[in-house]
């Protein structure tokens, strides 16, 4: 069994990744571009996984409940996110939103 990555290489998105990286910096926000794996297909050789750029803006918080401080961080990458068009998700409870 053996692991096959294949390139998820986009210039025009890692470009507009790249974009939004510098616009969160500029808001402010804790940001960092990470190169992530998605599962594209189990084969009898091994998985198959494609590599690509993403954006993660991380919004900590301290107590049960999210802060005001952390809403405006996640509606400033959603903003973000929707001014150059890309896809975003949230992770863990209001702790990330990785941008792709």
């Amino acid at each position: 069994m053996r692991n096959t990555i294949i390139s998820g290489y986009n210039p025009a998105k890692n470009a507009t990744i790249k974009k939004a990286f510098t616009a969160a910096q500029k808001a402010g926000l804790n940001a960092k571009i990470e190169t992530l794996y998605n599962l594209e297909e189990l084969t009898a050789e091994g998985p198959i996984y494609r590599d690509y750029k993403a954006l993660i803006i991380e919004h900590d918080y301290n107590g049960p409940y999210p802060q005001e401080a952390t809403w405006t961080a996640y509606n400033t990458a959603r903003k973000i996110a929707a001014r150059y068009k890309l896809d975003y998700e949230q992770r863990g409870f209001y702790t990330a939103t990785y941008i792709f």
